[in-house]
């Protein structure tokens, strides 16, 4: 493992993709007041709405303003969303919402807080995570990740039967035509 991980490190594509990124991002962020608006006008040519906040409390307020005539939201990966602790704040308001990504539900199951932004639930071993299914879900669920994810899996696509609404992040958004690149390795964005 730690050889393949050499190689691709010192891959030459590896190294020249590494620098286009880092490239891209420094312009980004030298250039971000007029991209931004340049984001804006696109999203508006595609009929979508754009807002800016500028802290996390005028974020909530903003996705709330949005949402507030549902009754449940579904909520997929994001660690900005959870940097502005969305779903408590959402939650507070009188709204259920469902997590999408198998971590986060496992979170939102215990009531605990995540220890790792990608891995928010690795604390737990396979007995209390299934022990806290059973007990949440009333089911029967043996402690082994398949049957674990499985059942998880089958109860949040059941919630959203009825659910309009979803909330993700997004990993890229191109300013000139408004594109949205997300990035997922669970399949949840699809749900």
């Amino acid at each position: 493992m730690a050889e393949r991980r050499v190689e691709i490190i010192e891959d030459p594509m590896i190294r020249e993709l590494k620098e286009t990124v880092k490239n891209i991002r420094e312009t980004s962020i030298k250039n971000l007041e007029k991209l931004l608006q340049r984001v804006g006008e696109s999203f508006e040519d595609n009929d979508i709405e754009f807002y800016i906040a500028e802290t996390g409390e005028e974020a909530n307020n903003i996705i709330y303003d949005i949402v507030k005539d549902e009754k449940t939201i579904a909520k997929s990966k994001s660690n900005t969303l959870t940097e502005i602790n969305l779903v408590k704040f959402l939650e507070k308001k009188g709204l259920e919402v469902i997590e999408t990504d198998l971590g986060d539900r496992i979170i939102q199951l215990t009531n605990d807080k995540p220890i790792h932004p990608t891995a928010p639930a690795l604390h737990f071993n396979m007995e209390e995570i299934a022990d806290t299914i059973n007990e949440k879900l009333k089911v029967k669920v043996d402690a082994n990740p398949e049957d674990i994810m499985n059942t998880i899996k089958s109860d949040v696509l059941r919630k959203l039967e009825d659910v309009n609404v979803g909330i993700t992040g997004a990993n890229a958004v191109a300013a000139y035509d408004g594109s949205i690149v997300m990035v997922h390795n669970e399949g949840n964005i699809g749900l």
